[in-house]
């Protein structure tokens, strides 16, 4: 059964993965910077066109970023409940993989019928304890390039969020990282105002 669990888990955690990729990362991730880079950008455009009523424009931004960020939140929690699972067959597998993980011996068999030019046939496949091992090991590789995947988009995701606080706290509307609040279409400090300053 160590076997199986493990198998059943590397058909959950390649789902998994992929939502991961292709949802959390360059769906929502992604998108999230390049939605609050537009808001910015036409933040400091209706400014410097005298543009003061810009309530509609953040309802707006404001929405569609609540609504990618609820989204990510549940892919995460998702996520985490596969880490979840991960844990319980780990700890259910590990002392047995101690135990026959170096033996190339019969650990398992699987019986199945094969149907072929309308003849079936009873086939059976042996697993050793080697098999295991090596099954157990690549669900740890899927579930570690799943967590590196959840962290850069976590971290994008904070990043973005980061990004829009201080873009609307800085007097002009523009902000990076390194320097703090900046001068519009100029790459140094605004002294008049900082985002954080604290931290920044």
């Amino acid at each position: 059964w160590e076997l199986r669990s493990l198998k059943e888990f590397h058909k959950l955690a390649k789902c998994r993965f992929s939502r991961a990729f292709y949802i959390m990362l360059c769906k929502l991730a992604l998108q999230m910077n390049l939605q609050i880079t537009f808001i910015i950008i036409f933040r400091i455009l209706h400014k410097q066109q005298g543009v003061h009523d810009m309530v509609k424009m953040k309802v707006v931004g404001c929405s569609s970023i609540v609504s990618l960020l609820f989204t990510f939140a549940v892919e995460l929690l998702d996520v985490i409940w596969v880490f979840g699972i991960f844990r319980d067959v780990r700890r259910a597998v590990k002392s047995t993989i101690a135990e026959v993980g170096d033996s190339s011996k019969c650990y398992a068999v699987h019986d199945f019928i094969l149907q072929e030019d309308g003849h079936e046939s009873n086939q059976r496949i042996i697993h050793s304890g080697k098999d295991l091992k090596a099954a157990y090991y690549e669900a740890l590789r899927i579930t570690g390039r799943m967590l590196l995947i959840t962290l850069f988009s976590t971290w994008l995701i904070g990043y973005a969020l980061v990004k829009f606080f201080c873009a609307m706290r800085c007097k002009h509307g523009a902000w990076e990282f390194e320097n703090g609040c900046l001068q519009p279409f100029d790459d140094t400090v605004d002294p008049t105002s900082q985002c954080l300053p604290s931290i920044f």
